[in-house]
């Protein structure tokens, strides 16, 4: 993610020299609306949101595992104890 950051960030300092020599600066009018990154409100980094779907995958993963266990080996466990 830190790779993607760093080629966008360099892709738009381009694009943001284009635009000095250009009648309109378009790039530079969005990011101004969009509160120059300061306000979440108004734009979140993706980065941000990328860094949760890892936390959600696990998360939900740990779930799955523990309702596994609890729906199918503890019962058959304890009908092992029962039967010995």
């Amino acid at each position: 993610m830190a790779s993607y950051r760093q080629l966008s960030t360099g892709r738009f300092e381009i694009l943001h020299m284009i635009e000095r020599k250009l009648p309109l600066a378009v790039y530079t009018a969005e990011w101004k609306v969009l509160g120059e990154g300061k306000n979440p409100k108004k734009y979140r980094q993706l980065t941000t949101a990328e860094k949760r779907v890892p936390l959600i995958f696990i998360g939900l993963y740990v779930f799955v595992v523990t309702l596994y266990v609890l729906l199918f080996t503890l019962p058959y466990a304890g009908l092992i104890c029962v039967l010995r």
